[in-house]
């Protein structure tokens, strides 16, 4: 004799191979997608438990589910249980809910299932929205036009206050350095040995700006002009500081988030194959070959389409491993590297711990490949 079990938006149903309801477990008014959401999961409460178990009469009796996660947990408690979603098919869903007791018609039904799904998707979108490596790709996506802003900003700087000292380009290529001459001292007849000592420069820099200061072939350059070079070079140096506040939070970001990734490969690289991937899920389900041309796609379609040689690395470029190595290498080195993240990243994923043997094995073996071929890293 089989016996079935019917998970519905609305509640548990229990019936025999008569489609007869012999038991029920209706779901919460208020929180009935949180009911749902928790036997969905795999989770049962004790009242579930209890009404499956008084439903059964015979512990070797075949029951029918209509949910796989539903009977991977009734498989958990040492029963015997078969997926078959076609059962519900076969039944009319409102009739069996309004026998149920769980809608007093079938309009009432259909209010109540508009009003689950809502709610449903509300509370999927609550949780995907609340994943902390969202708020990396935000973040690494705002470095980058942070980055963008900083060298736009820059030219300008260089461009209009080299009208006036046009030698400063020369001596000074940090444009911090450049900015902080620019907003804290300006003209170039004021600047002094003890104001560049203010501002750090070490003393063979302070000689060579100070003599090309006296021989600069510049032109004058009026108050007003200052003012607002002043003005643009402190916003650079305001950008820089938030360029780095911004850099600290992807760093805690990333060991919080996938540690095993951000040991790895580094904090800024794992946070750009997050970013690139989409979010820390995504990644976890790429192939290690797609994690080696993540970042590439340009160059990956194109070669598909001229017939041309296909990319052998993306962001992967970026991490010392493979930009160091010999070009007849790199290829090797970032298919053996991008195996060892695609590990770490399913470990940050699914397990969400910090394995630190994992990585030290994970870095042994992307060594010993460096080691044989003669290969030095610093």
């Amino acid at each position: 004799m089989k016996k079935i079990i019917i998970l519905t938006e609305l509640g548990v149903i229990l019936l025999n191979n008569e489609y007869k309801i012999l038991s029920k477990y209706k779901f919460s008014k208020y929180d009935g997608v949180e009911d749902y959401l928790k036997i969905n999961s795999g989770r049962l409460d004790r009242n579930i438990k209890k009404i499956i178990r008084n439903y059964l009469t015979n512990s070797n009796e075949k029951i029918y589910v209509n949910n796989e996660n539903l009977v991977k947990s009734l498989k958990n408690l040492g029963m015997h249980v078969q997926y078959n979603d076609e059962i519900i098919n076969k039944l009319d869903k409102f009739k069996l809910l309004r026998d149920a007791k769980f809608i007093s018609s079938i309009e009432d039904g259909k209010q109540r299932i508009q009003k689950f799904a809502l709610q449903l998707s509300e509370n999927k979108l609550r949780k995907i929205t609340s994943n902390r490596d969202l708020y990396i790709v935000q973040a690494i996506d705002a470095l980058d036009e942070i980055d963008k802003l900083i060298n736009i900003k820059k030219e300008r700087i260089y461009e209009w206050y080299g009208l006036h000292f046009p030698e400063l380009e020369n001596i000074i290529n940090n444009p911090i350095n450049y900015s902080n001459i620019v907003s804290k001292i300006g003209d170039r007849t004021l600047i002094t040995s003890e104001k560049l000592k203010l501002l750090k420069f070490d003393n063979n820099t302070i000689k060579n700006i100070l003599s090309e200061s006296h021989s600069s072939t510049g032109g004058k350059i009026l108050k007003q002009d200052l003012t607002v070079l002043k003005m643009l070079a402190q916003e650079l140096l305001i950008m820089n500081k938030t360029k780095d506040k911004l850099t600290k939070y992807v760093n805690s970001m990333m060991v919080k988030t996938a540690p095993n990734l951000s040991a790895l490969a580094g904090s800024n690289i794992g946070a750009r194959f997050i970013a690139q991937a989409g979010s820390l899920d995504k990644l976890a389900k790429l192939s290690s070959s797609g994690i080696q041309i993540l970042g590439a796609e340009k160059a990956l379609f194109r070669s598909m389409k001229t017939g041309s040689r296909p990319p052998k690395h993306g962001i992967i470029f970026q991490h010392k491993y493979v930009h160091s190595a010999p070009k007849r290498l790199r290829g090797k080195i970032a298919r053996t590297f991008s195996s060892k993240i695609a590990i770490a990243v399913r470990v940050d994923c699914f397990k969400g711990k910090f394995d630190k043997d994992l990585i030290t094995k994970l870095n042994d073996k992307v060594l010993q490949l460096l080691s044989k071929n003669n290969l030095k890293i610093t």
